[in-house]
């Protein structure tokens, strides 16, 4: 397991399977409610589009916990094509 806490709103817990993010404590309240948001939004981008684009989220839990499979890093010279929503 690793453990991400290098973005300012959320931290991404890594097991073997899973990419689980929290809203993160330690910025303060606004970076709290941000984190919120970003999980919240995410979610609920996945739940109107569920585009092969994305990485589909597995739990979601009022924003405070969101969970998804762990993917291997892409190239990231890797031209990514645009959502349509």
């Amino acid at each position: 397991m690793r453990i991400n806490k290098i973005g300012i709103t959320r931290t991404v817990i890594l097991t073997k399977k899973y990419a689980i993010k929290i809203p993160k404590t330690s910025n303060g309240w606004k970076r709290f409610i941000e984190g919120l948001c970003s999980n919240m939004s995410e979610n609920q981008c996945w739940n109107s589009c569920k585009s092969e684009h994305l990485c589909p989220v597995l739990f979601s839990f009022a924003g405070f916990v969101l969970v998804l499979p762990r993917l291997k890093m892409i190239d990231k010279n890797l031209e990514i094509p645009k959502i349509q929503t």
